[in-house]
């Protein structure tokens, strides 16, 4: 028997025994369900009568759903949200890993970032780009060279990610050297560009690409690919500066970092002293947060995020993490209400504040 089969058969008794229609009235019961359902947990009530009160949770459930989406077929919805969650973790499975614009900013920085991406902790499956990025750097590898319009752009977006871009990158970007370092990178690691992932639909929640494109202008879509790739595969974006976290403080994301000194190793081996920055972005809906909130939040991606995220929360002390970030909050934390939070992990020759937390 189907969802939709017994939904008709409880529309008959409904009715028979005179239900309220209400939807309020329905949402009551179905939490009554829930409650007395429970109860038989609490009590060890035998494995009959613990059945009997989950099949009412489905009965009163269905219920709800007659007067409050009349015209969805419940079997194609928990069928389509299987598919969804199966989705969900076939792209976690993959180790997604994104590469954050100021990678391809300087020579030095993409050099760097193909020795890093061979750290036994790294190795992605899958290098992810955004989208306007991959189609002026892919168009470069094939055709060898940029004409004036993926220059302009290109400079545009460095000089929106960076503020003041890194000097020399309107030369070096037409260097020979840069090509070649290129040509490595898409030869080795085969990126893939973020529509390709998260499909381009570009819905609101968690991340809302127009409140990004009312405040970042130019920038926005990149921003949108990074953060949703990021936060749909439950991974990472590595970042070689701080541009990204400079975009993120003008929007409503909020931003935790988490200072990681004892892999400095990673830059000492290769000799790099600029910034490594490792993004993890995660939905969260709430109207005020607390340690424990933040406790759950982190520890959720220590187990179920992809492998490179939880590699990188390892040996992060989550819940002296939580209470810091709680006590810097202090009296505000009541009043807190985000939808999207970025977790840095930080690995910089600069030292860092023990916890930062900032709108």
């Amino acid at each position: 028997m189907h969802l939709e089969e017994i939904k008709g058969i409880v529309e008959k008794i409904a009715r028979l025994r005179g239900w309220s229609e209400s939807t309020a009235d329905k949402f009551v019961s179905a939490l009554t369900e829930l409650g007395e359902a429970g109860n038989a947990w609490k009590r060890n009530a035998g494995q009959d009568l613990k059945a009997e009160e989950l099949a009412d949770i489905i009965i009163s459930t269905l219920d709800l759903s007659r007067v409050m989406c009349p015209n969805m077929n419940m079997d194609n919805v928990v069928v389509q949200k299987l598919r969804k969650i199966q989705q969900t973790e076939e792209l976690v499975s993959r180790n997604y890993l994104v590469v954050d614009v100021s990678a391809f900013l300087s020579r030095r920085r993409l050099a760097f970032l193909l020795k890093l991406l061979e750290e036994k902790e790294l190795v992605p499956n899958q290098i992810v780009l955004a989208d306007k990025l991959y189609s002026v750097l892919s168009t470069y590898v094939k055709e060898g060279a940029l004409n004036e319009d993926a220059f302009s752009s290109f400079l545009e977006i460095a000089r929106n990610w960076e503020g003041p871009y890194p000097r020399r990158t309107g030369t070096w970007i037409r260097d020979e050297e840069f090509l070649i370092l290129l040509k490595t990178f898409f030869e080795r690691w085969k990126p893939t560009p973020a529509g390709e992932l998260i499909g381009y639909d570009k819905q609101k929640n968690p991340i809302d690409p127009e409140e990004l494109r009312k405040k970042l202008g130019l920038v926005a879509d990149i921003l949108y690919d990074e953060l949703k790739t990021a936060e749909k595969a439950r991974s990472c974006i590595i970042c070689l500066s701080r541009g990204l976290a400079r975009l993120l403080k003008k929007t409503r994301h909020f931003l935790i970092e988490i200072p990681h000194a004892k892999k400095k190793v990673w830059m000492e081996k290769n000799n790099w002293v600029g910034g490594l920055l490792f993004f993890i972005v995660t939905g969260v809906t709430a109207t005020h947060i607390s340690a424990g909130d933040i406790e759950n939040l982190l520890s959720d991606l220590a187990k179920h995020a992809s492998p490179i995220t939880r590699n990188l929360l390892a040996d992060v002390n989550i819940p002296n993490l939580a209470h810091g970030i709680v006590q810097l909050l202090g009296p505000t934390v009541a009043s807190v209400v985000f939808g999207t939070v970025s977790i840095a992990i930080a690995f910089d020759s600069i030292s860092y504040p023990r916890v930062v937390f900032e709108p």
